[in-house]
């Protein structure tokens, strides 16, 4: 009689120990056949979406996207066509003139008063490349006041329909008159400013500034209006 009770649970021990090793089998073969279904359509004829894929799977590394321009703002390289500028203005030194082209005569530019004499010789403002060469007396109601910039403050340079934004990067007093590669051609855009200085007007002072942006000229209609140099403000009384 306890022989066959042995026997019993000995049956009993192993039927439980089978059930086990069926239900860990089970679940072994599902998570296998998951993984080999996943492989299956990765490997297969049709393409597979990351859509598809848990994030896990794709590692969920972030997307960096450029920052959009505003909507006024213009590509650099969309403006390789230069225009003829027609205005400037510095707000940091309250100036705001004119800009008349000038031709070179008998290697000489004439220097017109009370506007920013464009030198013709040099590049039409772009988002590309190329020095556009601006200069004036140094006059109160002309150039003498670029003498008060420094590095980083802004000029804007008008043309038909752009705004071209310029930020100072070199500031240069009692450079020899002679020294006329500052108007010379630059791999990038820029602006260089000149006027008279030292004793008897016989060196210059120069201003470069790197091209910083471009803006449609139609979306600023405040700052449209005709220029006008601060001579004209002070014959006016205002």
């Amino acid at each position: 009689m306890k022989k066959d009770l042995r026997i019993v649970a000995a049956w009993i021990i192993v039927l439980s120990i089978g059930l086990s090793q069926m239900s860990y089998l089970g679940s072994s073969l599902a998570s296998l056949g998951l993984s080999w279904s996943v492989a299956s359509r990765l490997r297969g004829s049709t393409p597979i979406s990351a859509e598809m894929l848990e994030p896990e799977m794709l590692g969920a590394k972030e997307i960096v996207t450029e920052t959009p321009l505003r909507p006024c703002e213009v590509a650099l390289n969309n403006v390789a066509q230069g225009q003829m500028p027609d205005r400037l203005v510095i707000s940091l030194a309250e100036l705001d003139l004119t800009v008349n082209p000038v031709s070179l005569v008998d290697g000489t530019w004439a220097v017109h008063d009370n506007v920013a004499n464009y030198a013709q010789e040099t590049d039409l403002p772009n988002g590309v490349s190329g020095n556009t060469g601006l200069f004036g007396h140094d006059r109160t109601y002309a150039f003498a006041p670029i003498k008060r910039l420094s590095t980083d403050n802004e000029i804007q340079l008008f043309t038909r329909d752009y705004i071209f934004f310029y930020h100072v990067i070199e500031v240069h007093s009692g450079v020899d008159s002679k020294e006329v590669d500052v108007f010379h051609f630059t791999q990038e855009p820029q602006l260089t400013l000149v006027t008279c200085d030292g004793i008897f007007s016989k060196q210059r002072f120069v201003v470069k500034a790197r091209l910083v942006k471009i803006e449609k000229r139609e979306c600023v209609p405040s700052l449209d209006i005709p220029a006008k140099s601060l001579l004209a403000d002070y014959l006016d009384g205002t």
